[in-house]
């Protein structure tokens, strides 16, 4: 299976629906129910079902609601793909999060909460996915066991609004 973060909106439907087209099942996860289920739907549109690479038959994709943040999150949504599909061979560290204020206006509780999801979301959502991976077998034809990807930002390298500074500082660490 293939778990990508964020994926209700953005680069992170675009991941999903990669994914989902090259045959993957992907576990969906977002805060928002209605947005995942969204990609959701438009996954089921696209009419794959197919036996690949990847250990599972179909693409159909589940939903994960839960926030990044949450220390347990990870550890919930990669037990999610395991208990489902029996093994993760994909995972998209792709939500984010950020107040679009004017560095001046930006407040230590909202620039916490940027930091929460995109460094240590991250973290702690590939952290459970590296134990669950290193747990299984190699994937078909390598030697992987597993592929992270990391979804960065050019807005971790150059301020491109006003609006972004927070944002920007948390991809940027």
């Amino acid at each position: 299976a293939a778990l990508v973060t964020g994926a209700g909106s953005g680069i992170g439907r675009a991941a999903a629906l990669a994914l989902a087209s090259a045959g993957a099942t992907v576990v969906l996860n977002d805060i928002s129910q209605a947005a995942a289920e969204e990609t959701a739907e438009l996954i089921q549109a696209l009419g794959s079902k197919s036996t690949s690479h990847l250990s599972c038959a179909t693409a159909l994709s589940k939903v994960v609601v839960a926030d990044v943040a949450d220390e347990n999150a990870g550890r919930l949504m990669v037990a999610h793909a395991l208990e489902h599909y029996g093994r993760l061979d994909y995972i998209v560290a792709n939500a984010a999060y950020s107040e679009r204020v004017p560095l001046v206006e930006q407040n230590v509780k909202d620039m916490r909460r940027t930091i929460e999801v995109v460094q240590l979301g991250v973290l702690q959502t590939l952290q459970a996915a590296a134990k669950a991976m290193r747990r299984q077998q190699p994937m078909g034809g390598s030697e992987s066991r597993g592929r992270m990807i990391i979804i960065s930002s050019i807005m971790g390298q150059v301020v491109l609004s006003q609006q972004a500074a927070a944002y920007s500082m948390s991809k940027a660490a």
